[in-house]
């Protein structure tokens, strides 16, 4: 029941993954710093449709959390993206992305309220 032509496909592909197996670090470490970068210049570039949450949220002083916010997402996406302290990095990002979750849900239940 061992046939010799599937145990050399398995071998084969086997061999094939190993040599790629950087790929899919390399792939994720891409789209998240360039997804962050973007949405930091994009938030900069745009202040008033971006920001504009911030004080509906109840967020304290948006004048100063919001660009703030924007430059962290900017810089931390940039070297996240380079790949240079890439952990030291994805801390400020994962705090913006909790804080962003927590507004957004906190946004739609008084939303949901209102109407």
């Amino acid at each position: 029941m061992n046939n010799p032509l599937i145990g050399r496909i398995r071998d084969f592909v086997l061999d094939v993954a190993a040599k790629f197996d950087w790929l899919p670090g390399l792939v994720a470490r891409l789209t998240l710093g360039g997804i962050f970068c973007a949405d930091g210049v994009g938030q900069a570039s745009q202040p008033r449709q971006s920001h504009g949450i911030f004080p509906f949220a109840g967020i304290p002083a948006p004048q100063i959390q919001a660009p703030f916010a924007s430059g962290m997402e900017f810089l931390c996406g940039g070297l996240v993206l380079i790949g240079l302290f890439t952990r030291v990095a994805a801390v400020p990002l994962i705090v913006i992305m909790a804080v962003a979750i927590k507004t957004a849900k906190w946004a739609m239940s008084k939303i949901s309220l209102t109407f």
